[in-house]
């Protein structure tokens, strides 16, 4: 059976060399109505950027005659991860960060691409590479990344001009001085406004400590290495800046009343925090939740001694993945191919906002049409100073680590040195 296609709307699906031979028996094992082959595309998102994928299914759906893809939204990662470990599969394609891939693949789960790939010749060098080296694990393809995601430092413009702040920082120091200044309390000296609030800490943590000239990993990235002069740096910045002058008393008490972070409850959406570190995605979700609010995007401060670390960010990325216990993984592959060709993908990221993982695309006019914020993350794809974590079987166990020892500087359990103290004992464990 070959794919028939009703409307040629991408490239690769109808038209992949071998297709016929590796399609001959999908009539056989749960077909659709009219003989079509059904897989289960579940996905981790949700709202507004699972209705953009729900979009693309039924486009697919209509391009060929072949394959129904019945679209499944499921924003549970443990369930996910028990469904790949069953004997029977609930899915055919999903969707993670990349940093999980190592992980999930040092498991079985993970279906390899490589005899896909080999197969129909399929062209990955227009993949960022940072995004595609964390695809790869023991050798082997496991996954392909659809978007990337750098971080920048977003700011309130009424909050900064209420304090008589014209400019945002470009440095490490302009910030620390704005920051007491962004910081408000009541009579009762209870925060109201804090100058830069950690909505998700790592996120926050693991940039800054890049840009300090700190790193996770030891020589050679043979071993997680989290205690250094870097990640120390980044931490005292933290905790210098808000933690020491507030009490981390009276700033747990006040985090304990931010919102939900995809809803319009969002601290910074509400003005309850001038500053913070965030990724491309807020563009589209300001606009819908909050298209009022007046804010700006620019690098993450460098320190002033250190001008060319300017344009630091980690980057990590979404993946799409077949899991090993899928029952037509040559259809979900037929499926994924459509999902990361140029014009589908350009949607989907436009759609909520993401960068491309297709360097092709990074400079599309389709991006255009997005506020002007969007931009900082576009330009910062350019930076050489794009770092990340390596793609190990514990990288995810890490970033847990991290926000679990991070949260204990802000409730006051822990300072600075007793956190990373606490990552590195954490971390010799790993593998083991």
């Amino acid at each position: 059976m070959s794919t028939t296609p009703k409307k040629l709307r991408y490239a690769g699906v109808a038209a992949t060399a071998g297709l016929a031979v590796l399609l001959s028996g999908c009539a056989s094992g749960n077909p659709a109505a009219g003989g079509k082959t059904e897989i289960v595309f579940s996905y981790l998102w949700g709202g507004a950027e699972g209705d953009a994928l729900a979009e693309l299914v039924d486009d697919f759906n209509e391009s060929q005659d072949d394959i129904v893809v019945k679209g499944v939204s499921s924003p549970d990662v443990q369930k996910q991860l028990t469904q790949m470990s069953s004997s029977k599969g609930a899915f055919d394609i999903s969707d993670n960060f990349g940093y999980a891939t190592a992980s999930l693949a040092s498991k079985g789960v993970l279906e390899p691409l490589d005899e896909y790939i080999e197969r129909d010749d399929y062209d990955l060098s227009d993949f960022i590479k940072p995004a595609m080296d964390q695809a790869v694990y023991d050798g082997k393809t496991y996954a392909i990344p659809l978007g990337v995601h750098t971080h920048q430092l977003m700011y309130n413009k009424t909050l900064l001009a209420e304090a008589g702040i014209t400019e945002p920082p470009t440095t490490i120091e302009e910030w620390a001085e704005m920051i007491p200044k962004l910081t408000k309390k009541d009579e009762a000296g209870n925060i109201t406004q804090l100058g830069y609030g950690q909505v998700d800490a790592p996120r926050s943590f693991v940039s800054l400590a890049f840009m300090m000239g700190g790193s996770f990993w030891g020589e050679g990235d043979e071993a997680p290495a989290p205690n250094n002069d870097g990640t120390q740096a980044a931490l005292d910045f933290y905790y210098d800046t808000v933690i020491e002058p507030n009490g981390a008393d009276r700033v747990q008490t006040f985090m304990s009343g931010f919102g939900e972070l995809y809803s319009p409850e969002h601290p910074f959406y509400k003005g309850q925090i001038a500053t913070h570190i965030d990724g491309a995605n807020q563009v589209t979700m300001i606009e819908q939740l909050a298209p009022d609010l007046d804010y700006g995007v620019v690098p993450i401060p460098h320190p002033e001694a250190h001008p060319e670390r300017a344009g630091t960010s980690e980057i990590t990325n979404s993946t799409y993945f077949i899991p090993s216990n899928s029952k037509h993984k040559d259809e979900a592959w037929e499926f994924m191919k459509y999902l990361l060709d140029n014009e589908p993908l350009g949607n989907f990221t436009k759609a909520i906002s993401n960068l491309p993982a297709r360097q092709s695309l990074a400079s599309d006019p389709i991006y255009s049409e997005l506020p002007e914020q969007y931009q900082v993350f576009a330009d910062s794809l350019s930076s050489e100073n794009l770092a990340s974590i390596p793609a190990v079987p514990w990288a995810a166990e890490y970033r847990a680590d991290l926000k679990l020892e991070l949260d204990k500087v802000n409730t006051g359990q822990s300072t600075p040195e007793e956190v990373l103290k606490a990552l590195e004992e954490r971390a010799g464990n790993y593998g083991k």
